[in-house]
């Protein structure tokens, strides 16, 4: 991986913690959550259907499928409690940036192969989960008003907190 590479990958991580404290400070709406939970799962949709079809490592590859499948059924699942609850999903400040984030992520992943592709998306995932644990954690868990949103939200935490686990050992792997 090059130094550029690196770089970008420790900015992100930075950018990643510092979004915890000014989201933190906005407390966010069910609508505003409910907009960033659908936006960071179609974020690791794209970046693990790209790893499905660009990496070679095994252990990569069946992660991908696996964050595909768990994302994809999250979505759904909070998609679903947003409309009956009449939540409609906010476009808002941290939304964006996490939209933002994930356009890198992606445009940095299609230039690599190889193990510099696997490294990075390992990379990726661990600092993506740990970020949305740590905002489910600290900010959408506790500031959840629906019963059933934030019952979903706690069953997301739980998944994410597997996937940082498995993201680690694959990535400690390579």
């Amino acid at each position: 991986m090059t130094i550029k590479n690196m770089s970008f990958l420790c900015l992100l991580l930075v950018l990643s913690i510092s979004g915890v404290v000014l989201l933190a400070a906005d407390y966010p709406t069910d609508e505003q959550i409910s907009k960033i939970i659908t936006t960071a799962n179609m974020g690791e949709i794209n970046t693990s259907e790209l790893a499905i079809k660009k990496a070679g490592n095994k252990k990569v590859v069946r992660f991908a499928k696996k964050i595909l499948r768990d994302h994809a059924t999250i979505n759904k699942k909070t998609l679903r409690i947003s409309a009956k609850a009449d939540i409609i999903p906010k476009e808002n400040e941290q939304s964006r940036l996490m939209q933002l984030d994930q356009e890198r992520e992606m445009a940095l992943l299609q230039k690599l192969n190889g193990k510099d592709f696997e490294k990075a998306y390992m990379e990726i995932q661990v600092v993506d989960h740990q970020k949305l644990l740590n905002d489910l954690d600290k900010v959408f868990i506790p500031n959840a008003k629906n019963k059933k949103l934030k019952k979903q939200l706690e069953k997301t935490r739980d998944s994410m907190a597997r996937n940082l686990f498995n993201a680690k050992k694959v990535q400690f792997s390579l």
